[in-house]
């Protein structure tokens, strides 16, 4: 997508090793020779999955980050830049509907979590905030969904956005959804990370990042007709019901999903 550059050769080291293994599976002398050395670290590892169990992605998504601060406290301490989301949030047993979601408030509350991966998520997150009182400098970043670049445009296909956005081309048909939908392309997402991280200010809280402009996802049906598609709405029940009574084969894996 042209983003590399030649002299990136000469700045870029690469170390193969697992999250889910001991030491991100490196041996002892290699562990201790970058816990030496690295200045800081971004963990952005996950396993993700939102069909599996907190079960399976136990062993990535919370002992990695186990792992993680490990390194960080060994050796010399060094800060950790930890990328998170927003779906951190409960956004089903919040206290108070009409309440503003504020970047430095700890979201204790999991129990409207659909799903594992999004357990993890919230755990992890959880891991890093008593990181931050036992005194790791810690800066949190919660994405909103992420699309492409503002260049090229290229996208993770498998994020679940775009696979409800395939299914609504399939099927020519959308829920009428009341939810807000917000996303940022890559690249600003990236640059804004890259600001806040060069703040020593960073350290001790976290950072949405996030859309300014939020739409309702029911817009979505809006775009698809102007492009041509002949858009059915139907209501989040029927939807539901209009997408399981078609037989297994009808769609590819986005449906299922």
């Amino acid at each position: 997508i042209g983003l590399w550059r030649p002299e990136f050769a000469q700045r870029l080291a690469t170390v193969p090793g697992h999250l889910g293994a001991e030491r991100f599976g490196l041996g002892q002398r290699d562990w201790e020779s970058l816990a030496a050395n690295v200045d800081a670290v971004v963990h952005s590892g996950v396993n993700m999955n939102l069909a599996q169990t907190y079960q399976y992605l136990h062993p990535v998504n919370i002992e990695g980050t186990r792992q993680c601060l490990r390194f960080c406290c060994e050796g010399r301490l060094k800060p950790v830049h930890y990328q998170s989301s927003l779906a951190v949030i409960d956004q089903i047993f919040v206290e108070d509907d009409a309440a503003p979601f504020k970047e430095d408030m700890e979201y204790t509350s999991y129990k409207g979590m659909p799903g594992g991966y999004l357990l993890t998520r919230w755990a992890s997150e959880r891991m890093m905030w008593r990181a931050m009182r036992r005194g790791i400098p810690v800066a949190i970043y919660r994405y909103a969904p992420v699309s492409g670049d503002l260049r090229s445009h290229l996208c993770d296909r498998t994020e679940m956005y775009w696979r409800y956005l395939r299914l609504y081309c399939q099927t020519n048909v959308t829920p009428i959804a009341k939810r807000n939908v917000n996303i940022l392309p890559a690249d600003v997402s990236a640059e804004a990370v890259r600001l806040l991280a060069e703040d020593p200010a960073c350290y001790g809280h976290a950072h949405h990042i996030c859309n300014p402009v939020s739409e309702p996802s029911s817009i979505w049906g809006d775009y698809l007709e102007r492009l041509g598609y002949p858009i059915r709405r139907m209501e989040p029940q029927a939807w539901f019901d209009f997408l399981t009574s078609r037989p297994d084969d009808f769609y590819d894996d986005n449906a299922r999903m």
